[in-house]
């Protein structure tokens, strides 16, 4: 089942780059607030078909009690990170751009974990820290 959702991680990798040069791509012949508003359109379109036809039972049943205005980050995230590729892919290269993106993810998972934010608690030991230096070492190498 592990290899499943490790698979899923690397899905989402290949995705996220192509999602980057189409919109990089776009972005340049048109402008980012249309490519902002199809990328919303088509989530929202996705979100709409999974919650009507994928949720079943579950369909119609929102836990607005349990929601803070906290739910909001991921949206917000999602915009910026659609955005910013958006905007770098085709203007710094995609080379670059995924090499900072996956650095500022890193970053980001490294004190998430060592914070235990929202219950994610990984302990940063000696291995996970030095693929993070390595990761670094390549983010420099390919940015030099």
């Amino acid at each position: 089942m592990k290899l499943f959702y490790l698979l899923i991680a690397f899905g989402a990798g290949i995705a996220s780059s192509l999602q980057s040069l189409f919109n990089g791509h776009w972005e340049q012949k048109l402008d980012l607030k249309t490519i902002l508003l199809v990328n919303a359109s088509v989530v929202m379109v996705g979100a709409i078909a999974y919650y009507l036809f994928l949720a079943g039972r579950e369909a119609g049943k929102i836990e607005w009690a349990q929601m803070s205005p906290s739910i909001l980050v991921g949206g917000v995230c999602g915009i910026v990170v659609i955005a910013a590729m958006a905007l770098a892919f085709p203007r710094i290269g995609p080379l670059s751009t995924v090499t900072l993106f996956i650095a500022g993810q890193m970053a980001a998972a490294i004190v998430i974990g060592h914070f235990g934010i929202l219950a994610m608690a990984q302990p940063l030991d000696v291995t996970k820290m030095i693929g993070a230096l390595l990761v670094a070492s390549g983010a420099y190498l390919v940015l030099r």
